[in-house]
């Protein structure tokens, strides 16, 4: 009971969840949850915990949700890449100050983004890539 109040101050500390200033977020949070990564993944667990995996091996659930754990935080990360492409941020250090990722982590999913032809690399501008959402 005592843990249950203690959350419940806090929360009513923090006031109304403001939204519109975690728009990008919440936005890239339902495309990670609506992807198909996710949801093959999910709807593999029980075949590959109980089965097994293509080669016969079964995989304990704890192995199983970190590697899930692993990817959506992936996904997660290359939505919000995308959102803040599509917003504006046109360079690596734009995005880099938009979602607060970071520079090596987004050079890495841009390229992961590129591969997969949801965002495209346009050109240099004053010596600076840019990128474009497709």
């Amino acid at each position: 009971m005592e843990i249950a109040t203690s959350v419940t101050v806090s929360i009513k500390r923090q006031g109304k969840l403001d939204s519109t200033a975690l728009a990008l977020e919440l936005d890239a949070v339902e495309m990670t949850l609506d992807g198909e990564v996710v949801r093959w993944l999910v709807g593999k667990e029980i075949k590959i915990t109980s089965e097994g995996d293509v080669y016969g091996r079964k995989w304990d659930v704890e192995r199983f949700e970190s590697v899930l754990d692993m990817v959506m935080a992936r996904e997660y990360h290359k939505n919000r890449i995308y959102l803040a492409i599509k917003q504006g941020c046109t360079c690596v250090e734009d995005i880099g100050n938009k979602i607060g990722l970071d520079l090596k982590v987004i050079s890495h999913l841009l390229a992961d983004l590129e591969k997969k032809g949801t965002v495209k690399f346009m050109g240099m501008k004053d010596r600076i890539p840019v990128f474009a959402t497709l």
